[in-house]
């Protein structure tokens, strides 16, 4: 503890995944309570256009990915999104 700074209380604080919910069956994770066909390039282009700082982080992780759905390009976006999914499959 810092003397002279106040005690600050984070209890109150919701941290997003951890409420103890489980998404269900064909639930976005990203969209709560909304089903989706998570394999649609259209679906995860718009989940990232509704969502700056996730679009900003895809952008800065996978690049190619983030450039293939703002260009259109669902098909090329289809195929990297689809290598990434067989990637991290390979590794669970």
């Amino acid at each position: 503890m810092i003397v002279g700074l106040p005690m600050l209380d984070f209890s109150g604080i919701q941290v997003p995944g951890s409420s103890g919910r489980e998404s269900g069956p064909g639930e976005s994770h990203a969209f709560p309570g909304v089903r989706a066909d998570e394999e649609d390039p259209r679906f995860i282009r718009d989940m990232f256009l509704a969502n700056p700082n996730q679009l900003a982080l895809l952008k800065q992780n996978n690049p190619r990915l983030a450039d293939a759905l703002l260009s259109g390009n669902l098909g090329k976006a289809q195929k990297l999104h689809t290598d990434l999914l067989e990637v991290v499959d390979w590794y669970l």
